[in-house]
């Protein structure tokens, strides 16, 4: 049991960043007057970055199927984002734009979960 947690941990860690960094921007956005477009494309870049690190870095301290933990990090990571969402945002989120946006992040959880168990 300790090892998952162990495994998993990155993903509870990344999510903080990009709760932080997703906030940060936004600050800088409101000061700055950028359009919601920029907003919503830095957040877009910085979720995936996000799952990227997260899954290499969970991979890292995988015994084997690095894929497979990449992956899993990436669902906790994607379950915390829409939970804090949810909590923080009123209660909705667009189904849409998620179903169409979690097969590429399960794809780049997929390729660092493989570069992270190969980076042992």
């Amino acid at each position: 049991m300790d090892r998952y947690i162990k495994q998993y941990k990155s993903a509870v860690i990344f999510a903080g960043v990009y709760i932080v960094s997703v906030f940060l921007f936004s600050v800088a956005a409101y000061h700055m007057d950028l359009r919601d477009e920029a907003l919503s494309i830095a957040s877009f870049v910085i979720m995936n970055v996000c799952i990227l690190l997260c899954s290499v870095f969970s991979a890292k301290k995988a015994e084997k199927k690095g894929w497979l933990t990449g992956i899993v990090s990436a669902v906790i990571f994607t379950a915390i984002i829409l939970f804090v969402s949810i909590v923080l945002g009123g209660g909705s989120i667009d189904i849409h734009k998620l179903a169409v946006r979690l097969p590429l992040y399960l794809f780049i959880a997929l390729v660092g979960g493989i570069a992270g168990i190969n980076l042992k």
